[in-house]
């Protein structure tokens, strides 16, 4: 009789214990997530374009840095510092006393060879520089006016072969083109100046040609090649900051350089 109660006893703690667990479940906030194993739950998504467990690269369209996208094709506007380093005839007769200028910078980039990170870039800028009025003594103390006031105007176009290199935001970039450039001074008042007589062996001075049969210089492309160096860092999605050096020499004579140097502070699109 004994060991029947306490077999009745166990039994009537044992539904007790269960009834009062099935309370407690019934009674769970439906807003609380399911309990499980941690070591069941699925793996985080990779961050920024990562692999994933499934070998799979994943890239954020919106969130986080671009670092890894590819761009099909680059627009860069660079407001410029330009220096012209030749001597202008009736003027300083030195490469050393450069005239400065400013203007502007327009480059497009698009990717030929992306295992080598080469890309063609082509290229146009302008710049302004003053030019004062020139004067010297003849040999009775009187004073000439040997060069004009007025503006030199430079305009350059070219296609170059670009090397970028990818370290994440950074950019570091190489170029090397080719292309004409046009230089023109001021109304000549002397020989080898623009419309004025050219000079012994048929020399005009920078951004003219000497027109044989008339005598005159008239104003001519210059073919030019330039090197270049520039840097870039990524801002947002689209968008880039950087800076940018390029000299330039005569395709007629390479070896003397810079003719003309741009510093450039770029601001790039990307898409």
């Amino acid at each position: 009789m004994f060991r029947r109660r306490v077999i009745a006893a166990c039994l009537l703690g044992l539904t007790l214990a269960l009834g009062v667990n099935t309370s407690q479940a019934a009674r769970r906030d439906p807003l609380e997530p399911p309990r499980r194993d941690p070591n069941e739950a699925p793996f985080m998504n990779p961050r920024h374009g990562g692999f994933s467990s499934d070998g799979a690269r994943t890239y954020e369209a919106r969130h986080g840095p671009r670092w890894g996208h590819r761009d099909r094709i680059r627009l860069t506007l660079s407001p410029i510092f330009a220096s012209l380093r030749v001597p202008l005839a009736g003027r300083s007769g030195s490469a050393l006393d450069p005239n400065r200028g400013g203007g502007a910078q327009f480059d497009v980039d698009v990717p030929v060879f992306r295992p080598a990170s080469l890309w063609i870039r082509l290229t146009g800028s302008y710049s302004a520089h003053r030019l004062p009025a020139a004067y010297a003594r003849d040999e009775e103390g009187a004073l000439l006016n040997t060069a004009a006031a007025g503006m030199l105007h430079v305009g350059h176009a070219a296609a170059a072969l670009l090397y970028a290199m990818d370290r994440g935001r950074l950019q570091p970039m190489l170029e090397l083109g080719l292309g004409p450039m046009w230089a023109r001074t001021p109304q000549g008042v002397l020989d080898g100046q623009p419309g004025q007589p050219c000079l012994g062996g048929n020399l005009c001075e920078l951004g003219s040609t000497c027109d044989v049969e008339a005598n005159v210089c008239r104003p001519q492309a210059t073919f030019v090649v330039h090197a270049g160096v520039a840097l870039d860092v990524e801002v947002t999605h689209r968008t880039s900051v950087g800076v940018g050096l390029r000299y330039f020499a005569l395709l007629s004579n390479p070896q003397v350089y810079p003719v003309y140097l741009q510093a450039a502070l770029r601001f790039g699109l990307r898409f």
